[in-house]
């Protein structure tokens, strides 16, 4: 006797079948992420956040990705919810301090950063950028002693050497910033940025010859930094360099926030 089709029983779910849990997206977004897959995390994280609207992880880590994506707004929107949820964490703290600056946020931004070190006191990326904010607003008698507690829990970092230099010319201290400018490039002798930056402490004590050949160098190492930057031997004012402190400062992006 002939059979007719029999009914297939359900397929049940399974782990192959099963929705991802919220887990699962955030750890595919952190995947494409770290590779800067951005636009594939970015849909990950919303689908977390569609969710669990209130998953601190899942507003933090769509935050972060918003920020590298160039939406200031959303991000700051994105990780003070973040952070609301989850106030001692120094990572969201942190992106809440870089989402606040880039948004042009500069006092929310240093409380941020201030926050961060409380509770993670070695946080030395927290500290540069602590340091740099307070320079930023006129403030660097206060950037100073930041700068110098960074410098010595990250004792080779160019970087920092040089933002404490900035720092401590701003405060009028020539002699020690062209101490520091010195001993970076003792150590860093290709540093651009370093020779700019001694030319001009140079210049501000009026050590015009010395002055130009560390603009000369920076010049040598890295020309775009003085397209618009021009040397004037004057009959007025015979070996005087024109470049200004203010066009080194655009020159080499110090101006801008």
């Amino acid at each position: 006797m002939a059979r007719g089709p029999q009914r297939r029983p359900p397929v049940r779910a399974t782990a192959r079948t099963a929705m991802p849990t919220v887990a699962d997206l955030l750890q595919t977004g952190l995947a494409h992420h770290k590779s800067n897959r951005l636009k594939p995390a970015e849909r990950a994280y919303r689908k977390a956040l569609d969710a669990e609207p209130n998953n601190a992880d899942a507003l933090h880590l769509l935050g972060v990705v918003v920020l590298a994506g160039g939406d200031a707004g959303e991000a700051v929107s994105l990780i003070e919810r973040a952070a609301e949820r989850a106030p001692r964490r120094p990572a969201i703290l942190f992106h809440l301090g870089e989402a606040y600056r880039t948004a042009g946020r500069m006092e929310d931004a240093l409380a941020a950063f201030k926050n961060t070190v409380e509770i993670a006191p070695d946080d030395t990326e927290a500290l540069f950028n602590m340091g740099l904010i307070l320079t930023h607003l006129g403030r660097a008698g206060e950037a100073v002693p930041i700068f110098i507690k960074a410098s010595t829990l990250a004792p080779g970092s160019p970087e920092l050497k040089l933002a404490l230099g900035i720092a401590l010319k701003d405060i009028g201290d020539l002699e020690e910033a062209e101490r520091i400018y010195r001993d970076l490039l003792s150590a860093t002798p290709d540093f651009a940025e370093a020779h700019a930056n001694l030319g001009i402490v140079l210049q501000m004590q009026k050590r015009r010859d010395e002055a130009l050949d560390s603009f000369r160098k920076a010049l040598a190492l890295r020309p775009e930094f003085f397209r618009q930057a021009v040397q004037n031997i004057s009959a007025t004012g015979a070996g005087q360099l024109w470049l200004s402190l203010e066009q080194a400062r655009k020159a080499l992006g110090q101006d801008s926030g």
